[in-house]
């Protein structure tokens, strides 16, 4: 299977800045809304470094066990 890529213009980065909404609120998005949201905006056609096609350096696997670890650091900094 041949690798993929997508060539992303200057309209679609202006479309894309047209969809991203910072009307920030007292309740805010909520975790769900929130992760939908980052996952549409920025994940849906970023580099899937695990993917068995992907040949990357310097992307260790990631754990949830880390992720934990980030989140409690970057919650307590």
């Amino acid at each position: 299977m041949a690798a993929t890529t997508r060539n992303i213009s200057r309209e679609t980065i202006a479309e894309l800045r047209e969809c991203i909404k910072l009307d920030f609120t007292v309740q805010g998005l909520g975790n769900q809304a929130a992760i939908a949201r980052a996952v549409e905006y920025f994940l849906k056609d970023s580099l899937s470094v695990h993917h068995s096609q992907c040949i990357a350096h310097l992307h260790c696997p990631i754990l949830v066990v880390s992720q934990a670890a980030e989140v409690m650091i970057n919650a307590t900094n």
